[in-house]
């Protein structure tokens, strides 16, 4: 990454301005795996494109109860 980027990017990325940008994002509602079949776990899928590549983020809960 050139110099300038850089600069560009830790300039964004100050406390401040990084969380007034996140204030105004609208953020996409999480979605669930469905229930049932045995499974106690429940998996969370996020899914965002950024540059013309997609990510996928998931996150599994294993839930249990006495």
């Amino acid at each position: 990454m050139d110099a300038k980027k850089l600069e560009k990017l830790s300039k964004f990325a100050a406390p401040k301005k990084l969380g007034a940008y996140l204030a105004r994002k609208k953020m996409a509602m999480a979605s669930h795996a469905p229930h049932g079949g045995g499974k106690t776990g429940v998996e969370t899928i996020r899914q965002q494109i950024h540059d013309g590549h997609k990510i996928v983020i998931r996150t599994t809960y294993q839930i249990e109860v006495d």
